[in-house]
C-alpha cells in the first residue's frame, strides 16, 4: 500500500510509526469514512503517503498528506480521495476538533469533510477541505469560479463587456495547509478558438495579501516592463476567500519541460534573466541576508541531528566549517531576492525563460538565489533525476550566464558557500522531513565537497 517511510523515534508522537505505515493508516481511517466503508460497500484499495512532515521539539508538529484509491467490491475502482491529517497532543485534540467542525465545510467525493480518530489523536481532513486554506473549496469548484468571473470580469484580467461562457479547471499543486494553485481555461462569448486562462492560488490568511503586493511591485519594475524579466500579470486578490488571481504563462516549468541535452543552454539564460531581477529597484522587506541564512542553517542542523542522530558528527563538522568561513566572504551585496529559486519556478514561455512564485521575495544577498538554484540541481543529480555530467554543466553555464549579466559578478567562494549551506539547510532538511536517510548521506557528500 505505498512506500513505508523510514520513521525515527518521535517522543511527542509515539503513534507516528503506525500512522506512517500505509497499510495501518488505511485500516485505521476506514471506519471513520462513513457508512459505505463500515458496511463494506466501499473500501480502500491502495494508500499512498505523499508526504510526512515531522518537526521535533516542544514547538514541533506532525502532518501527513496522502491519497487513497477507493474501490467498489462489485464494480471495481470508484475513484480517489486526497486527505490531510494532523496529529495533536491529547490535551488539545478535542478543542481542535471542535474548531474544525465549526468551519464552513464541503462534502468531499468520498468520506466525511473532517473526522477525529481518537486512538491516534489525529484530525483528518478530506479534500477540498483544509484547516488553513479557506478558499480551497471554492477554488476546487470550476462552476463557482465561473460565477465569480461573470460577476466581476475585470478582477480576472477581462474587460467588463466580456463574459466567459464555460470553464475548465485543473489543480496544479496542492501543499496542505500552505497553498493550492489551480489553472482555469475560459471559453469567451466571441466564439474564438482560444479563450482566456487565469491562475488562482489559495493562501493562508496572512500569506495571500503579501504575495499579491510583492507580485504587483515586481511586475511594475523596470526590467519587467521592458520585457527582460517575464512573470505572470497579477490581476486581483480576493480577501474573502484569500485567493490571488493572476495571468497564466504559456509553456511548462523547466522541471517538466524535458529539456534534456539543451538544459545547459537554458540554464545560461536562467542565470542571465535572474541578474535582471537582481538589478531591479523594488521596495521589499529585508530577509535573505547572510545573517538570516546562518540562523536558518542553525535551525536546520538542530532538526536534522535531533531526528537522525547518526548524522550528528558529519552535520556538526560541516556546520562549524561554514560558520568559520563566513568572515572570508567579504562585503554583502543587497538586491531583490526570489527566495525559492529552483526548476519548478522557472518557465519556458514561448522560447523564453520566465519566473513564477515570487511569494517569498525580499531584499537580501543575491547569492542566496544563485546558491539555491545550485543546491536544487545538486539534489536532482544526487537523487539521479539528472545525469551528473549534465547537472554539472548546467550549473557552470548558469553561473556564467548570471555573472556575465550581473552589475557586480559574484565571487566563486561566496557562491560555493551559499550552495553548500543551502544543500544542508534546504535539501538535506527536506530529505529529513521525507524520512530518507539514504539521500541525506549522499547530499552531505555534495555539501562537503562544495565547502572544500
Amino acid at each position: 500500500m505505498g512506500r513505508k517511510p523510514s520513521i525515527p523515534e518521535a517522543d511527542e508522537y509515539p503513534q507516528l510509526r503506525e500512522v506512517a505505515n500505509p497499510t495501518l493508516l488505511a485500516k485505521g481511517i476506514t471506519p471513520s469514512l462513513g457508512a459505505p466503508f463500515r458496511t463494506g460497500g466501499l473500501r480502500i484499495g491502495k494508500c499512498k503517503i505523499k508526504r510526512v512532515y515531522y518537526k521535533p521539539g516542544p514547538e514541533g508538529n506532525c502532518r501527513l498528506h496522502f491519497r487513497v484509491r477507493i474501490e467498489d467490491p462489485e464494480r471495481g475502482e470508484a475513484g480517489e480521495q486526497t486527505f490531510f491529517a494532523q496529529l495533536w497532543p491529547k490535551a488539545v485534540i478535542e478543542e481542535r476538533y471542535a474548531l474544525a467542525q465549526a468551519r464552513k465545510l464541503r462534502v468531499p467525493e468520498f468520506g466525511e469533510p473532517v473526522v477525529l480518530i481518537p486512538e491516534w489523536n489525529m484530525i483528518l481532513w478530506a479534500y477540498p477541505n483544509d484547516p488553513r486554506l479557506l478558499g480551497l473549496a471554492d477554488l476546487s469548484d470550476p462552476e463557482t469560479v465561473l460565477g465569480l468571473i461573470q460577476e466581476n470580469p475585470t478582477a480576472f484580467g477581462l474587460p467588463t463587456f466580456r463574459r466567459p461562457q464555460s470553464i475548465r479547471g485543473q489543480i496544479t499543486k496542492y501543499v496542505p495547509s500552505q497553498r493550492c494553485g489551480s489553472l482555469f481555461e475560459l471559453k469567451l462569448d466571441d466564439g474564438a478558438e482560444t479563450g482566456h486562462v487565469v491562475y488562482g492560488k489559495a493562501y493562508r490568511k496572512v500569506a495571500g495579501p503579501r504575495a499579491f503586493d510583492i507580485a504587483q511591485k515586481i511586475y511594475a519594475s523596470e526590467p519587467a516592463q521592458r520585457g527582460d524579466l517575464i512573470l505572470p500579470e497579477p490581476f486581483s486578490y480576493d480577501s474573502e476567500r484569500h485567493i490571488f488571481w493572476q495571468g497564466a504563462l504559456e509553456g511548462r516549468p523547466l522541471a517538466k519541460a524535458g529539456a534534456g541535452d539543451c538544459l545547459p543552454d537554458i540554464s545560461e539564460e536562467v542565470g542571465h534573466r535572474l541578474a535582471f531581477f537582481h538589478a531591479a529597484e523594488i521596495d521589499l522587506p529585508v530577509r535573505r541576508t547572510l545573517d538570516s541564512q546562518l540562523r536558518d542553517l542553525t535551525k536546520s542542523v538542530e532538526a536534522i541531528t535531533s531526528t537522525f542522530p547518526e548524522f550528528e558528527e558529519r552535520v556538526g563538522a560541516l556546520h562549524r566549517r561554514l560558520v568559520e568561513r563566513v568572515t572570508t566572504l567579504g562585503a554583502e551585496p543587497r538586491t531583490p531576492v526570489h527566495g525559492s529559486f529552483k526548476f519548478s519556478h522557472v518557465f519556458l514561455n514561448k522560447g523564453r525563460v520566465a519566473f513564477i512564485d515570487f511569494d517569498g521575495a525580499t531584499l537580501g544577498d543575491p547569492t542566496y538565489d544563485v546558491g539555491r538554484f545550485i543546491a536544487h540541481v545538486t539534489e536532482m543529480k544526487t537523487s539521479l533525476k539528472m545525469p551528473p555530467e549534465l547537472a554539472d554543466d548546467a550549473i557552470a553555464r548558469f553561473v556564467s550566464g548570471y555573472n556575465g549579466n550581473a552589475a557586480t559578478p559574484l565571487e566563486g567562494k561566496r557562491i560555493r558557500w551559499y550552495a553548500s549551506s543551502l544543500v544542508l539547510s534546504s535539501q538535506v532538511y527536506k530529505a529529513v522531513k521525507r524520512f530518507d536517510p539514504g539521500l541525506i548521506g549522499k547530499l552531505l557528500d555534495q555539501a562537503e565537497a562544495l565547502s572544500d
